[in-house]
Protein backbone atom coordinates (compact mmCIF):
# COMPACT_ATOMS: atom_id res chain seq x y z
CA UNK A 1 0.00 0.00 0.00
CA UNK A 2 2.89 2.28 -1.16
CA UNK A 3 0.70 5.55 -1.81
CA UNK A 4 0.01 8.96 -1.27
CA UNK A 5 -2.36 8.07 1.75
CA UNK A 6 -0.05 5.77 4.02
CA UNK A 7 2.89 8.35 3.08
CA UNK A 8 0.81 11.48 4.29
CA UNK A 9 -0.54 9.77 7.11
CA UNK A 10 2.75 7.91 8.27
CA UNK A 11 4.55 11.15 8.20
CA UNK A 12 1.46 12.89 10.21
CA UNK A 13 2.04 10.60 13.03
CA UNK A 14 5.84 10.64 12.88
CA UNK A 15 5.23 14.47 13.54
CA UNK A 16 2.89 13.50 16.57
CA UNK A 17 5.50 11.49 18.22
CA UNK A 18 7.41 14.24 18.57
CA UNK A 19 4.85 16.74 19.68
CA UNK A 20 3.26 14.30 22.34
CA UNK A 21 6.51 14.48 24.21
CA UNK A 22 5.98 18.14 24.99
CA UNK A 23 2.76 17.18 26.06
CA UNK A 24 4.34 14.62 28.54
CA UNK A 25 6.95 17.22 29.67
CA UNK A 26 3.98 19.32 30.44
CA UNK A 27 1.75 16.75 32.09
CA UNK A 28 5.33 15.50 33.81
CA UNK A 29 5.86 19.40 35.30
CA UNK A 30 2.59 19.38 37.16
CA UNK A 31 2.81 16.46 38.85
CA UNK A 32 6.61 17.96 39.76
CA UNK A 33 5.15 20.88 41.17
CA UNK A 34 1.98 19.21 43.04
CA UNK A 35 4.79 16.96 44.84
CA UNK A 36 7.05 19.42 45.49
CA UNK A 37 3.96 21.41 47.21
CA UNK A 38 3.00 18.19 49.09
CA UNK A 39 6.18 17.71 50.31
CA UNK A 40 6.34 20.98 51.93
CA UNK A 41 2.86 20.26 53.07
CA UNK A 42 4.29 17.58 55.13
CA UNK A 43 7.13 19.43 56.44
CA UNK A 44 4.47 21.78 58.17
CA UNK A 45 2.25 19.33 59.09
CA UNK A 46 5.55 17.69 61.47
CA UNK A 47 6.39 21.28 62.57
CA UNK A 48 3.15 22.00 63.79
CA UNK A 49 2.40 18.82 65.41
CA UNK A 50 5.22 16.42 65.83
CA UNK A 51 7.38 15.85 68.82
CA UNK A 52 10.57 15.44 68.68
CA UNK A 53 10.35 14.78 64.70
CA UNK A 54 7.91 11.82 65.03
CA UNK A 55 4.20 11.57 64.96
CA UNK A 56 2.25 8.60 66.50
CA UNK A 57 -1.13 7.32 64.89
CA UNK A 58 -2.95 9.08 68.34
CA UNK A 59 -1.75 12.39 67.97
CA UNK A 60 -2.72 12.04 64.01
CA UNK A 61 -5.82 11.74 65.05
CA UNK A 62 -6.40 14.41 67.59
CA UNK A 63 -9.27 17.20 66.31
CA UNK A 64 -7.89 20.27 64.42
CA UNK A 65 -8.30 23.57 65.47
CA UNK A 66 -10.69 26.10 63.76
CA UNK A 67 -7.66 28.24 62.56
CA UNK A 68 -6.21 25.10 60.70
CA UNK A 69 -9.21 24.45 58.44
CA UNK A 70 -10.01 28.15 57.74
CA UNK A 71 -6.79 28.71 56.26
CA UNK A 72 -7.42 25.29 54.14
CA UNK A 73 -11.04 26.84 53.29
CA UNK A 74 -9.75 29.98 52.12
CA UNK A 75 -6.75 28.36 49.85
CA UNK A 76 -9.83 26.03 48.16
CA UNK A 77 -12.20 29.05 47.82
CA UNK A 78 -9.60 30.71 46.22
CA UNK A 79 -9.04 28.57 43.70
CA UNK A 80 -12.81 27.90 42.89
CA UNK A 81 -13.07 31.59 42.06
CA UNK A 82 -10.19 32.17 39.99
CA UNK A 83 -10.60 29.05 37.87
CA UNK A 84 -12.03 28.55 34.78
CA UNK A 85 -14.96 26.55 36.52
CA UNK A 86 -13.85 23.09 35.13
CA UNK A 87 -16.91 20.80 35.95
CA UNK A 88 -15.26 18.06 37.41
CA UNK A 89 -12.79 20.30 39.33
CA UNK A 90 -16.09 22.28 41.05
CA UNK A 91 -17.44 18.86 41.61
CA UNK A 92 -14.40 17.50 43.37
CA UNK A 93 -14.01 20.83 45.21
CA UNK A 94 -17.85 20.74 46.12
CA UNK A 95 -18.00 17.09 47.79
CA UNK A 96 -15.00 17.79 50.05
CA UNK A 97 -15.52 16.84 53.71
CA UNK A 98 -15.07 20.11 55.64
CA UNK A 99 -16.68 19.90 58.82
CA UNK A 100 -14.87 21.54 61.97
CA UNK A 101 -14.69 17.69 63.30
CA UNK A 102 -11.64 16.98 61.05
CA UNK A 103 -8.55 15.30 62.52
CA UNK A 104 -5.10 16.13 61.41
CA UNK A 105 -4.69 13.58 59.20
CA UNK A 106 -7.66 13.83 57.66
CA UNK A 107 -7.05 17.71 57.07
CA UNK A 108 -3.40 17.01 55.21
CA UNK A 109 -5.19 13.89 53.26
CA UNK A 110 -7.82 16.94 52.28
CA UNK A 111 -4.41 19.23 51.26
CA UNK A 112 -3.42 15.95 48.94
CA UNK A 113 -6.59 15.75 47.35
CA UNK A 114 -6.74 19.97 47.27
CA UNK A 115 -3.16 19.72 45.42
CA UNK A 116 -4.05 16.81 42.86
CA UNK A 117 -7.40 18.20 41.94
CA UNK A 118 -5.17 21.56 41.05
CA UNK A 119 -2.73 19.56 38.91
CA UNK A 120 -5.29 17.57 37.45
CA UNK A 121 -7.34 20.76 36.41
CA UNK A 122 -4.07 22.33 34.69
CA UNK A 123 -3.62 19.04 33.25
CA UNK A 124 -6.64 18.61 31.92
CA UNK A 125 -6.96 22.30 30.33
CA UNK A 126 -3.50 21.24 28.79
CA UNK A 127 -4.66 17.58 27.46
CA UNK A 128 -7.77 19.41 25.69
CA UNK A 129 -6.06 22.23 23.53
CA UNK A 130 -3.36 19.34 22.96
CA UNK A 131 -5.86 17.01 21.41
CA UNK A 132 -8.00 19.66 19.85
CA UNK A 133 -5.11 21.18 17.71
CA UNK A 134 -3.97 17.39 17.09
CA UNK A 135 -7.60 17.05 15.64
CA UNK A 136 -7.75 20.58 13.98
CA UNK A 137 -4.06 20.15 12.38
CA UNK A 138 -4.50 16.56 11.23
CA UNK A 139 -7.88 17.33 9.03
CA UNK A 140 -6.58 20.65 7.42
CA UNK A 141 -2.64 18.55 6.90
CA UNK A 142 -4.48 15.14 6.00
CA UNK A 143 -4.83 16.29 2.19
CA UNK A 144 -2.64 18.17 0.24
CA UNK A 145 -4.12 19.55 -2.60
CA UNK A 146 -7.45 21.07 -3.25
CA UNK A 147 -9.72 21.21 -0.41
CA UNK A 148 -9.54 22.96 2.45
CA UNK A 149 -12.26 23.45 4.56
CA UNK A 150 -12.16 22.61 8.11
CA UNK A 151 -13.39 21.44 11.47
CA UNK A 152 -15.30 23.21 13.18
CA UNK A 153 -15.16 23.46 17.30
CA UNK A 154 -18.05 21.51 17.84
CA UNK A 155 -16.51 18.70 15.70
CA UNK A 156 -13.29 18.79 17.35
CA UNK A 157 -15.52 18.72 21.01
CA UNK A 158 -17.66 15.61 19.69
CA UNK A 159 -13.96 14.13 18.57
CA UNK A 160 -11.98 14.65 21.96
CA UNK A 161 -15.37 13.82 23.91
CA UNK A 162 -15.92 10.71 22.86
CA UNK A 163 -15.78 7.65 25.52
CA UNK A 164 -14.49 5.71 23.23
CA UNK A 165 -13.80 2.07 25.09
CA UNK A 166 -16.14 3.45 28.13
CA UNK A 167 -13.98 6.63 28.87
CA UNK A 168 -12.62 9.56 27.21
CA UNK A 169 -9.22 11.56 28.27
CA UNK A 170 -10.19 13.56 30.85
CA UNK A 171 -12.28 10.87 32.38
CA UNK A 172 -9.02 8.85 32.59
CA UNK A 173 -6.49 11.66 33.71
CA UNK A 174 -8.76 12.27 36.55
CA UNK A 175 -9.29 8.91 37.02
CA UNK A 176 -5.77 8.16 37.26
CA UNK A 177 -4.56 11.07 39.59
CA UNK A 178 -7.63 9.68 41.75
CA UNK A 179 -5.61 6.61 42.12
CA UNK A 180 -2.41 8.33 42.79
CA UNK A 181 -3.82 10.39 45.35
CA UNK A 182 -5.62 7.40 47.28
CA UNK A 183 -1.89 5.84 47.10
CA UNK A 184 -0.73 9.12 48.74
CA UNK A 185 -2.73 8.68 51.29
CA UNK A 186 -2.27 5.29 52.21
CA UNK A 187 0.86 6.56 52.81
CA UNK A 188 -0.06 8.94 55.31
CA UNK A 189 -1.72 6.37 57.55
CA UNK A 190 1.34 3.74 57.32
CA UNK A 191 3.35 6.82 58.47
CA UNK A 192 0.98 7.53 60.75
CA UNK A 193 0.93 4.06 62.45
CA UNK A 194 4.55 3.24 62.10
CA UNK A 195 5.61 6.77 63.67
CA UNK A 196 7.95 7.48 60.19
CA UNK A 197 10.14 10.55 60.76
CA UNK A 198 9.58 13.15 57.84
CA UNK A 199 11.96 12.60 55.69
CA UNK A 200 11.10 9.41 55.30
CA UNK A 201 7.51 10.16 54.71
CA UNK A 202 8.31 12.57 52.09
CA UNK A 203 10.40 10.38 50.44
CA UNK A 204 7.92 7.71 49.88
CA UNK A 205 5.35 10.26 48.84
CA UNK A 206 8.07 11.17 46.04
CA UNK A 207 8.57 7.62 45.05
CA UNK A 208 4.72 7.14 45.08
CA UNK A 209 4.69 10.23 41.83
CA UNK A 210 7.72 8.12 40.31
CA UNK A 211 5.24 5.98 38.30
CA UNK A 212 3.55 9.26 37.21
CA UNK A 213 6.23 9.19 33.96
CA UNK A 214 5.10 5.96 32.86
CA UNK A 215 1.29 6.38 32.94
CA UNK A 216 1.55 9.63 31.19
CA UNK A 217 3.48 8.65 28.47
CA UNK A 218 0.63 5.88 28.08
CA UNK A 219 -1.96 8.00 28.73
CA UNK A 220 -1.07 10.54 25.77
CA UNK A 221 0.45 8.18 23.22
CA UNK A 222 -3.41 6.18 23.57
CA UNK A 223 -5.26 8.96 23.55
CA UNK A 224 -3.30 10.88 20.70
CA UNK A 225 -3.47 7.63 18.49
CA UNK A 226 -7.56 7.51 19.56
CA UNK A 227 -7.67 11.20 18.40
CA UNK A 228 -5.61 11.32 15.16
CA UNK A 229 -7.84 8.61 13.56
CA UNK A 230 -10.95 9.47 14.60
CA UNK A 231 -10.33 12.51 13.08
CA UNK A 232 -8.48 10.76 10.13
CA UNK A 233 -12.45 9.25 9.84
CA UNK A 234 -13.80 12.31 9.87
CA UNK A 235 -12.10 13.59 7.24
CA UNK A 236 -12.27 10.09 4.97
CA UNK A 237 -15.97 10.22 5.67
CA UNK A 238 -16.51 14.43 4.26
CA UNK A 239 -14.26 13.11 1.07
CA UNK A 240 -16.85 10.36 0.89
CA UNK A 241 -14.78 6.85 1.58
CA UNK A 242 -16.82 3.96 1.82
CA UNK A 243 -14.03 1.91 3.87
CA UNK A 244 -10.69 2.23 5.32
CA UNK A 245 -7.70 -0.60 5.98
CA UNK A 246 -6.23 -0.82 9.19
CA UNK A 247 -2.53 -0.38 8.99
CA UNK A 248 -0.40 -1.69 12.20
CA UNK A 249 3.10 -0.36 12.99
CA UNK A 250 4.60 -3.29 12.47
CA UNK A 251 7.83 -3.69 14.44
CA UNK A 252 9.05 -5.67 17.59
CA UNK A 253 6.80 -4.33 19.56
CA UNK A 254 3.34 -4.51 17.69
CA UNK A 255 0.40 -6.56 19.47
CA UNK A 256 -0.97 -9.44 18.49
CA UNK A 257 -4.19 -7.85 17.97
CA UNK A 258 -2.59 -5.15 15.67
CA UNK A 259 -1.00 -8.02 13.87
CA UNK A 260 -3.87 -9.77 13.54
CA UNK A 261 -5.80 -6.23 12.06
CA UNK A 262 -3.56 -5.41 9.72
CA UNK A 263 -4.48 -5.10 6.36
CA UNK A 264 -7.79 -5.94 6.96
CA UNK A 265 -10.77 -3.77 5.43
CA UNK A 266 -13.75 -2.41 7.20
CA UNK A 267 -17.20 -0.09 6.23
CA UNK A 268 -16.25 3.56 7.23
CA UNK A 269 -19.87 2.93 9.10
CA UNK A 270 -18.57 0.33 11.10
CA UNK A 271 -15.62 2.79 12.81
CA UNK A 272 -15.40 1.51 16.22
CA UNK A 273 -11.72 2.63 18.09
CA UNK A 274 -10.97 0.08 20.59
CA UNK A 275 -12.87 -2.71 18.29
CA UNK A 276 -11.94 -2.49 14.72
CA UNK A 277 -9.93 0.67 14.69
CA UNK A 278 -7.08 2.20 16.80
CA UNK A 279 -6.71 2.70 19.67
CA UNK A 280 -6.78 -0.71 20.04
CA UNK A 281 -4.96 -0.88 23.28
CA UNK A 282 -2.49 1.29 25.93
CA UNK A 283 0.17 2.75 23.51
CA UNK A 284 -1.24 1.75 20.03
CA UNK A 285 0.47 3.41 17.45
CA UNK A 286 -1.95 1.99 14.52
CA UNK A 287 -3.57 3.94 12.21
CA UNK A 288 -6.27 3.49 9.26
CA UNK A 289 -5.90 4.63 5.14
CA UNK A 290 -8.85 4.46 2.67
CA UNK A 291 -9.13 1.20 1.36
CA UNK A 292 -7.40 -0.04 -2.15
CA UNK A 293 -10.76 -1.31 -3.31
CA UNK A 294 -11.72 2.88 -4.16
CA UNK A 295 -8.64 4.49 -3.33
CA UNK A 296 -8.70 6.17 -6.90
CA UNK A 297 -11.90 7.97 -6.09
CA UNK A 298 -10.14 10.18 -3.68
CA UNK A 299 -7.32 11.29 -5.98
CA UNK A 300 -9.26 14.05 -6.82
CA UNK A 301 -8.72 15.48 -3.32
CA UNK A 302 -5.06 16.14 -4.97
CA UNK A 303 -3.39 18.32 -6.92
CA UNK A 304 -1.71 16.98 -9.94
CA UNK A 305 1.49 15.54 -8.98
CA UNK A 306 0.53 13.76 -5.32
CA UNK A 307 -1.48 10.86 -6.90
CA UNK A 308 -0.48 7.61 -6.51
CA UNK A 309 3.52 7.61 -5.25
CA UNK A 310 4.12 10.30 -3.08
CA UNK A 311 8.28 9.76 -3.33
CA UNK A 312 8.17 9.08 -7.37
CA UNK A 313 5.85 12.38 -7.89
CA UNK A 314 7.57 14.57 -5.28
CA UNK A 315 9.10 16.88 -7.78
CA UNK A 316 5.69 17.97 -9.24
CA UNK A 317 3.71 19.71 -6.08
CA UNK A 318 4.98 18.49 -2.53
CA UNK A 319 9.04 18.85 -3.44
CA UNK A 320 9.37 22.01 -1.43
CA UNK A 321 6.88 21.67 0.84
CA UNK A 322 7.64 21.84 4.34
CA UNK A 323 8.10 18.15 6.88
CA UNK A 324 8.84 18.23 10.10
CA UNK A 325 12.71 17.38 10.57
CA UNK A 326 11.89 14.05 12.81
CA UNK A 327 13.87 13.53 16.19
CA UNK A 328 15.06 16.96 16.12
CA UNK A 329 14.08 17.58 19.68
CA UNK A 330 15.99 14.64 21.11
CA UNK A 331 19.78 15.89 19.35
CA UNK A 332 22.33 17.33 21.51
CA UNK A 333 23.99 20.48 21.05
CA UNK A 334 26.77 18.85 19.41
CA UNK A 335 24.51 17.22 16.90
CA UNK A 336 22.68 20.52 17.09
CA UNK A 337 26.16 22.75 15.70
CA UNK A 338 27.12 20.44 13.45
CA UNK A 339 23.33 20.40 11.66
CA UNK A 340 23.38 24.39 11.53
CA UNK A 341 26.63 24.36 9.97
CA UNK A 342 27.01 21.54 7.89
CA UNK A 343 23.68 20.49 6.65
CA UNK A 344 22.38 24.51 6.57
CA UNK A 345 25.42 26.22 5.47
CA UNK A 346 25.65 28.39 8.56
CA UNK A 347 28.38 29.60 10.01
CA UNK A 348 28.10 30.05 13.93
CA UNK A 349 29.48 33.44 14.80
CA UNK A 350 29.65 33.67 18.94
CA UNK A 351 32.20 35.21 21.08
CA UNK A 352 33.77 33.36 24.53
CA UNK A 353 31.76 35.43 26.55
CA UNK A 354 28.24 35.59 23.98
CA UNK A 355 27.46 31.52 22.64
CA UNK A 356 24.32 30.97 21.20
CA UNK A 357 22.50 28.28 23.27
CA UNK A 358 20.93 24.60 22.56
CA UNK A 359 17.52 26.66 22.17
CA UNK A 360 18.84 28.39 20.27
CA UNK A 361 20.33 25.94 17.48
CA UNK A 362 17.15 24.06 17.97
CA UNK A 363 14.98 26.49 17.14
CA UNK A 364 17.08 27.23 14.16
CA UNK A 365 17.36 23.38 12.72
CA UNK A 366 13.66 22.59 13.63
CA UNK A 367 12.60 25.62 11.73
CA UNK A 368 14.88 25.89 8.52
CA UNK A 369 15.12 21.95 8.47
CA UNK A 370 11.78 21.89 8.43
CA UNK A 371 11.90 23.67 4.85
CA UNK A 372 15.70 22.02 3.83
CA UNK A 373 13.91 21.22 0.44
CA UNK A 374 13.25 24.37 -0.56
CA UNK A 375 15.84 26.11 1.51
CA UNK A 376 18.68 23.99 -0.75
CA UNK A 377 16.49 25.15 -4.25
CA UNK A 378 16.16 29.02 -3.06
CA UNK A 379 18.87 31.38 -4.95
CA UNK A 380 21.07 31.69 -1.78
CA UNK A 381 21.54 30.04 1.84
CA UNK A 382 21.73 32.26 4.57
CA UNK A 383 25.85 32.78 5.73
CA UNK A 384 25.64 32.59 9.24
CA UNK A 385 23.90 33.09 12.90
CA UNK A 386 25.23 35.20 15.01
CA UNK A 387 24.82 35.60 18.71
CA UNK A 388 24.01 38.74 20.00
CA UNK A 389 24.42 40.52 23.90
CA UNK A 390 21.45 41.97 24.84
CA UNK A 391 23.02 45.46 24.85
CA UNK A 392 24.46 44.55 20.74
CA UNK A 393 20.28 43.26 20.04
CA UNK A 394 18.92 46.70 21.65
CA UNK A 395 15.06 45.78 21.51
CA UNK A 396 15.29 43.11 19.40
CA UNK A 397 14.56 38.99 19.72
CA UNK A 398 15.81 38.16 16.79
CA UNK A 399 16.47 39.38 13.01
CA UNK A 400 16.76 38.55 9.68
CA UNK A 401 19.09 40.71 7.49
CA UNK A 402 20.08 41.38 3.53
CA UNK A 403 21.17 43.47 1.13
CA UNK A 404 18.49 45.62 -0.09
CA UNK A 405 19.43 45.71 -3.65
CA UNK A 406 20.78 42.23 -4.58
CA UNK A 407 18.36 40.60 -1.54
CA UNK A 408 21.63 38.73 -0.64
CA UNK A 409 21.59 36.99 2.62
CA UNK A 410 23.60 38.93 5.41
CA UNK A 411 22.43 36.30 8.66
CA UNK A 412 20.54 35.66 11.26
CA UNK A 413 21.00 37.32 14.73
CA UNK A 414 20.30 36.20 18.50
CA UNK A 415 19.65 37.82 21.04
CA UNK A 416 20.74 35.22 23.37
CA UNK A 417 18.96 36.67 26.64
CA UNK A 418 15.53 35.48 25.16
CA UNK A 419 16.83 31.87 23.94
CA UNK A 420 18.39 31.00 27.49
CA UNK A 421 15.77 28.43 27.30
CA UNK A 422 12.99 27.30 25.74
CA UNK A 423 10.46 28.24 28.39
CA UNK A 424 11.74 31.34 28.92
CA UNK A 425 11.00 31.93 24.86
CA UNK A 426 7.43 30.11 24.86
CA UNK A 427 6.37 32.56 28.07
CA UNK A 428 7.23 35.44 25.84
CA UNK A 429 5.47 34.55 22.87
CA UNK A 430 2.64 33.30 24.31
CA UNK A 431 2.75 37.05 26.05
CA UNK A 432 3.12 38.79 22.92
CA UNK A 433 0.60 37.12 21.53
CA UNK A 434 -2.26 37.60 24.06
CA UNK A 435 -1.81 41.09 23.64
CA UNK A 436 -2.06 40.95 19.92
CA UNK A 437 1.52 42.10 19.20
CA UNK A 438 2.24 38.81 17.55
CA UNK A 439 0.04 36.69 15.41
CA UNK A 440 -1.36 33.64 16.57
CA UNK A 441 1.54 31.05 16.88
CA UNK A 442 2.60 31.16 21.23
CA UNK A 443 4.96 28.11 20.05
CA UNK A 444 8.44 29.20 20.90
CA UNK A 445 9.60 28.49 17.36
CA UNK A 446 7.35 31.55 16.03
CA UNK A 447 10.02 33.31 16.04
CA UNK A 448 12.49 31.75 13.74
CA UNK A 449 9.81 30.86 11.73
CA UNK A 450 9.01 34.51 11.48
CA UNK A 451 12.28 35.48 10.74
CA UNK A 452 12.70 32.43 8.03
CA UNK A 453 10.08 33.86 6.80
CA UNK A 454 11.64 37.29 5.51
CA UNK A 455 14.42 35.16 4.05
CA UNK A 456 11.87 33.41 1.87
CA UNK A 457 10.22 36.86 1.14
CA UNK A 458 13.58 38.10 0.07
CA UNK A 459 14.80 34.81 -1.55
CA UNK A 460 11.21 34.44 -3.63
CA UNK A 461 11.56 38.41 -4.58
CA UNK A 462 15.03 37.78 -6.75
CA UNK A 463 13.11 34.74 -8.37
CA UNK A 464 9.82 36.77 -9.06
CA UNK A 465 12.18 39.19 -11.35
CA UNK A 466 10.27 41.94 -12.94
CA UNK A 467 7.06 41.47 -10.46
CA UNK A 468 9.45 42.83 -7.95
CA UNK A 469 9.20 42.32 -4.02
CA UNK A 470 7.51 38.73 -3.75
CA UNK A 471 5.32 39.36 -0.63
CA UNK A 472 3.63 42.78 -1.94
CA UNK A 473 3.03 41.05 -5.23
CA UNK A 474 1.87 37.78 -3.48
CA UNK A 475 -0.74 39.84 -1.17
CA UNK A 476 -2.37 41.96 -4.55
CA UNK A 477 -2.77 38.31 -5.67
CA UNK A 478 -4.68 37.40 -2.53
CA UNK A 479 -6.75 40.15 -2.04
CA UNK A 480 -8.02 40.28 -6.09
CA UNK A 481 -9.81 36.69 -4.90
CA UNK A 482 -10.29 37.11 -1.57
CA UNK A 483 -11.40 41.36 -0.75
CA UNK A 484 -12.66 40.43 2.82
CA UNK A 485 -8.98 39.39 3.15
CA UNK A 486 -6.55 41.55 5.39
CA UNK A 487 -3.09 42.19 4.46
CA UNK A 488 -2.05 44.30 7.45
CA UNK A 489 -3.99 43.88 10.65
CA UNK A 490 -2.29 40.27 11.17
CA UNK A 491 -0.77 41.76 14.38
CA UNK A 492 -0.43 45.04 16.23
CA UNK A 493 3.07 44.15 15.12
CA UNK A 494 2.95 44.07 11.19
CA UNK A 495 0.38 46.86 11.53
CA UNK A 496 2.70 49.50 13.13
CA UNK A 497 5.40 48.62 11.03
CA UNK A 498 3.17 49.51 7.52
CA UNK A 499 1.86 52.61 9.24
CA UNK A 500 5.50 53.79 9.38
CA UNK A 501 6.85 52.25 6.33
CA UNK A 502 4.02 51.54 3.76
CA UNK A 503 5.65 48.13 3.36
CA UNK A 504 3.61 44.36 4.16
CA UNK A 505 6.87 42.39 4.51
CA UNK A 506 6.19 42.17 8.32
CA UNK A 507 3.13 40.98 7.46
CA UNK A 508 4.65 38.29 5.22
CA UNK A 509 6.71 37.37 8.28
CA UNK A 510 3.70 37.06 10.98
CA UNK A 511 1.38 35.30 8.38
CA UNK A 512 4.08 32.77 7.95
CA UNK A 513 4.63 32.73 11.33
CA UNK A 514 0.80 31.78 11.84
CA UNK A 515 0.06 29.61 8.88
CA UNK A 516 3.07 27.45 9.81
CA UNK A 517 2.26 27.24 13.49
CA UNK A 518 -0.45 24.71 15.00
CA UNK A 519 -3.31 27.17 15.81
CA UNK A 520 -3.39 29.14 12.39
CA UNK A 521 -6.66 31.06 11.35
CA UNK A 522 -8.57 30.83 8.25
CA UNK A 523 -6.44 33.69 6.94
CA UNK A 524 -3.69 32.74 7.62
CA UNK A 525 -4.47 28.70 6.10
CA UNK A 526 -5.52 30.85 3.21
CA UNK A 527 -2.30 32.76 2.37
CA UNK A 528 -0.79 29.49 2.77
CA UNK A 529 -2.31 27.71 0.19
CA UNK A 530 -1.89 30.99 -2.33
CA UNK A 531 1.87 31.04 -1.09
CA UNK A 532 2.80 26.98 -1.32
CA UNK A 533 0.92 27.74 -4.80
CA UNK A 534 3.91 29.81 -6.19
CA UNK A 535 6.25 28.53 -4.44
CA UNK A 536 5.82 25.67 -6.60
CA UNK A 537 5.96 28.02 -9.87
CA UNK A 538 8.86 29.62 -8.93
CA UNK A 539 11.15 27.14 -7.40
CA UNK A 540 12.70 25.01 -10.03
Amino acid sequence: MDNYWTKRINDIMDLLDTRDEKLNAAMLKEYKAASDDISKRIADFYDKYAEDGTLNYEDARKQIRATDLSDYVKRANEYREASDKNPEMLRRLNAQYTTARLNRLELLKLEIDFRLIQASDKQDKSFTDYLSKESSYIYDQLVNGKTIDTLNDKEIETIIQNEWSGANYSQRLWRDNDLLANKLKDELVRAAINGSNPKVTAKKLRDSFGGTKPNTERLVRTESTYVANATIAKRYNDMGVKSYTFSAHIDSRTSSICRHLNGETFPLKDFKPGVNAPAMHPNCRSRIVPSDDDLSKYDKYLDEGTIDDLGKNESAQTKYLPKPLIGVDKWSEKELRTYVSENLGMELQETSRTKLSETALRQTAEVVGMFEKMYNALPNKIPKIEALTKTKAKNAIAWYSSYRESRKPIGFGINVSWFETADKLTNMVEYNVKQGWFSNNTNANHIMIHEFGHHVDGQLSVLNGENGKFSEWLFDKIKEDNSAFDDIKISRYAESFYQKTGSRTESFAEYFAEAYGETPGENAKTFKVYLEKYIQELVK
